[in-house]
């Protein structure tokens, strides 16, 4: 048996998510050109790794730190709604993250977050609601991740 979408539910009708991602929009931009990336330069030390949003990003890292004579420093590109794979780096030093990577991946966490109220409020309303699959789920322990997996067409 399988939820059934009902009519899609905005959930966050006061619009926390959109405020969120509104004044990250712009702190990013009054933050441009503030020196950001050369002050994490700056502080990179051999061993380091420096995490960046992607690959043509982290060629640009590497280029600022070959101008500032720093050895040792690696810098990476990833995408920041897969931060896991992040799991397998193992830096002799510390794992930085680029400003763009932080700024990526708190957006992708908002957006996350707006996306699981939808689930929930859209499986659980009452024109959806099919208590045997929604127990069942929470029995098996499933996080909301797995549900849309389970439920894509919610």
């Amino acid at each position: 048996m399988t939820c059934q979408p009902p009519p899609r539910i905005e959930p966050d009708i006061w619009g926390y998510g959109a405020a969120a991602l509104s004044g990250l929009h712009i702190f990013a931009g009054i933050s441009r050109k503030t020196g950001r990336t050369a002050h994490l330069v700056e502080m990179a030390e051999s061993g380091d790794v420096i995490v960046c949003a992607s690959q043509t990003l982290a060629r640009h890292v590497e280029h600022r730190l070959r101008q500032a004579g720093k050895t040792g420093v690696g810098a990476i590109g990833r995408p920041p709604e897969q931060i896991e794979t992040l799991l397998g780096e193992e830096p002799r030093g510390r794992l930085l993250f680029h400003h763009d990577f932080v700024r990526e991946f708190i957006e992708d966490r908002i957006r996350r977050a707006s996306a699981e109220l939808g689930t929930v409020a859209s499986c659980c309303s009452r024109s959806a609601r099919q208590p045997e699959v929604t127990n069942a789920a929470v029995s098996a322990g499933l996080m909301l991740e797995d549900w849309r997996e389970k439920w894509p067409a919610v």
